[in-house]
């Protein structure tokens, strides 16, 4: 028989700097006042109180706080910068994409062609239609395919009946 000996294991304890706690404040919250860090001068011991044993090293009281002067400045952090410039980069897209709108508009205005209604008879076809309409010298095959586009057509067949727009004469 063996006998296995357990030895307790000490881990080091991590000590940092005390956090500041929260205080909460309100109508009638008087804080305790804390009493003043003593700042030693080196060399010099730390006066002696009853039942505390004086400490080895004269600890140094933390730095005052910074207060921030008010300025007439604004000051951004880097995610303030970030969201102005997402901001600036959004409102320059959306400025952009409604001049393009307005300017085809203006375009889209210029390219209108004067157009009268035709009711389509008996066996009429486009390229019937389109023959009659077309200038001296214009050629039929593109008159046509601009019918076709003009009306939204999907094929060339058209039915009795059916009106059907035509570039004026």
């Amino acid at each position: 028989m063996s006998a296995v000996t357990a030895l307790p294991t000490v881990l080091p304890v991590r000590r940092s700097a005390p956090r500041p706690r929260l205080e909460l404040v309100g109508p009638g919250f008087v804080p305790v006042p804390r009493p003043a860090p003593v700042r030693l001068a080196p060399g010099h011991p730390a006066p002696a109180r009853p039942g505390v044993a004086r400490p080895a090293v004269a600890v140094a009281a933390a730095p005052p706080s910074r207060a921030v002067a008010p300025t007439g400045h604004l000051r951004l952090t880097a995610r303030g910068r970030a969201v102005l410039a997402v901001g600036a980069f959004v409102l320059a897209t959306m400025a952009a994409v409604l001049v393009g709108a307005w300017a085809g508009q203006l375009g889209a205005d210029a390219a209108v062609v004067a157009t009268e209604r035709v009711t389509v008879g008996s066996g009429d076809t486009l390229w019937e239609i389109a023959s009659v309409v077309a200038a001296p010298g214009q050629d039929v095959r593109d008159l046509v395919d601009q019918l076709v586009a003009l009306n939204g057509l999907p094929s060339g067949d058209l039915r009795a009946g059916q009106q059907i727009l035509v570039p004026a004469r």
